[in-house]
């Protein structure tokens, strides 16, 4: 009688987080020069993004290429969010709504102009492994899974941070970021059958808050605390997580800092290289 062994599925998680999601092509460099492969991923906001990309089979050089392009900084002009959000107290802010009506500062469609650059208008179908998307419905209040259609529209949906960009809406859904509910969705990696999940963390849990009281940090302070608290599901349901996290977060698509986080995620992602070949390798 035959004896067969089931091979055990692996997947990857990528977290949001930002302009820190270019930490995920570091990793994903690493995983490359160690022969780690995934047989799914998921990913949130940025993480969906590179997520996507990994999915399709994108390699770390060709996103790391894409990211230093001009191209990025004509899609995703972050100098624009800082204008358009530069109130410099509460009292600024809330005289701001007298007759007008505050807007996020960017369109959501520049995120799948930024994702058709590289990965092209795909499906899900046409991922070389499964891949999963999230974000939060407005409409509901509930944690979307996306895992069919147009790539592009997914990760717009799951990268349309409250507040900065536009939400995806339809007659069924109004899609913003999955980091209100979901920000590292590795629980779904189980719930569609991986037995091992390696998930890579840009947020880092700790005592959070502003004493500041301009929009812009006010904004972020409440989304870094959204965003931590919904990462104790994803946390348990990993059985490894790195944590390529930069303490000195800038808000900026500089081609030094683009490379300085990329680094640290090759790098952290090699001083764990031992846990993950003795996990996840095959």
């Amino acid at each position: 009688m035959f004896n067969f062994i089931k091979k055990k599925k692996t997947g990857i998680c990528f977290s949001g987080g930002g302009v820190k999601g270019f930490a995920h092509i570091g990793v994903i460099k690493a995983l490359e020069e160690n022969g780690i492969k995934f047989d799914m991923a998921s990913g949130n906001s940025a993480g969906s993004i590179v997520g996507a990309l990994y999915a399709l089979g994108i390699g770390a050089d060709e996103m790391l290429d894409y990211s230093l392009s001009m191209e990025v900084r004509d899609i995703i002009n972050y100098k624009s969010v800082r204008n358009k959000l530069s109130f410099d107290s509460a009292k600024d802010l809330i005289n701001s709504f007298k007759g007008i009506t505050l807007s996020p500062a960017i369109d959501s469609e520049n995120i799948e102009k930024f994702f058709l650059g590289i990965g092209g208008d795909k499906l899900f179908n046409d991922t070389l492994i499964p891949f999963y998307a999230v974000s939060t419905d407005l409409k509901s209040g509930k944690l979307v899974v996306m895992d069919k259609g147009r790539l592009a529209t997914a990760v717009r949906a799951s990268s349309a941070i409250p507040g900065v960009f536009t939400p995806v809406v339809s007659d069924k859904y109004t899609l913003v970021d999955g980091l209100v509910l979901n920000n590292m969705p590795a629980d779904i990696l189980k719930d569609k059958g991986a037995d091992k999940v390696l998930s890579i963390n840009l947020k880092k849990y700790s005592k959070i808050g502003t004493d500041s009281t301009k929009y812009f940090d006010m904004l972020f302070a409440t989304i870094d605390i959204m965003a931590d608290r919904s990462l104790y599901d994803g946390i348990n349901a990993s059985d490894l997580v790195i944590n390529p996290y930069l303490e000195d977060t800038k808000l900026t698509l500089d081609d030094n800092y683009i490379k300085q986080v990329y680094d640290f995620g090759y790098k952290e992602a090699m001083t764990n290289m031992d846990k993950i070949v003795k996990m996840f390798g095959k």
